[in-house]
């Protein structure tokens, strides 16, 4: 998939709010608004190519830890939007061919959370402890980075 200048702006802006949400939370949470706010079939952005290295990581990972906040919004009760495009998503990571393997660690936690909400899995410790380590790395690395280069 090619990303146009407008897409990836779209992208970011989405994934830099989901980090300023989550930062007022110590974890990961599905409480997020995905049917006005997180609107985009971020799952199909895993695919982006023609873009700069760094961008593409900052939305591949972005996108990753979206997909894991709809994940949450499953398990916590608070929403059923990921069941609607369950197969899509996981479709999407399964065909998922990272290099970088904290890449491939985010796809891994996605995919445990999808099998326990499948009845796949009978219970959720791997995604549990998996988005602790999600939310240590991209969401507060996001700020730490951003304080390191300003």
């Amino acid at each position: 998939m090619r990303l146009n200048y407008i897409q990836s702006q779209k992208i970011e802006k989405d994934i830099c709010l989901v980090y300023k949400q989550l930062s007022e939370y110590s974890a990961l949470m599905g409480d997020l608004n995905y049917h006005d706010v997180f609107t985009l079939c971020y799952w199909e952005y895993l695919k982006a190519q023609e873009l700069e290295a760094d961008d593409q990581n900052f939305i591949f990972e972005g996108c990753l830890i979206i997909i894991l906040c709809m994940i949450w919004d499953a398990i916590d009760g608070s929403g059923d939007y990921i069941f609607s495009h369950l197969k899509s998503i996981k479709n999407s990571l399964l065909s998922s061919d990272f290099r970088d393997v904290d890449l491939q660690k985010l796809v891994g936690i996605a995919l445990s959370g999808i099998l326990f909400l499948e009845n796949q899995k009978s219970d959720n410790q791997e995604f549990v402890e998996g988005s602790e380590w999600a939310y240590d790395t991209y969401v507060n690395g996001y700020f730490l980075s951003s304080l390191q280069d300003g």
